[in-house]
């Protein structure tokens, strides 16, 4: 995707995730798409597909493996979040 190269966003690699989530979050926000991945509600199927392979544009290959099988972009938020988030969010 052009717009990760434009935007310099990181790729989620596991130990950079407070970086990634606050550039990703930035981005889905811009881009209106940010409350897809917020709320459980059955999302509009044009913004859950946008967010979604945005989400999967900034992961590398392992964590595309983690996400794989969830099948909207509140699954692979949620998913990325219980495996990352206590591990590097305090990490400064």
């Amino acid at each position: 995707m052009d717009e990760l190269k434009q935007c310099h966003l990181e790729i989620l690699d596991g130990s950079n995730y407070a970086i990634w989530k606050w550039q990703i979050e930035g981005l889905l926000k811009v881009k209106k798409l940010y409350e897809v991945v917020e709320s459980n509600i059955k999302p509009d199927a044009d913004k859950d597909c946008q967010a979604k392979v945005l989400i999967a544009s900034s992961l590398n290959r392992s964590n595309k493996m983690k996400v794989i099988n969830c099948s909207t972009a509140y699954e692979t938020w949620k998913r990325l979040e219980s495996i990352y988030e206590n591990k590097t969010s305090g990490v400064l």
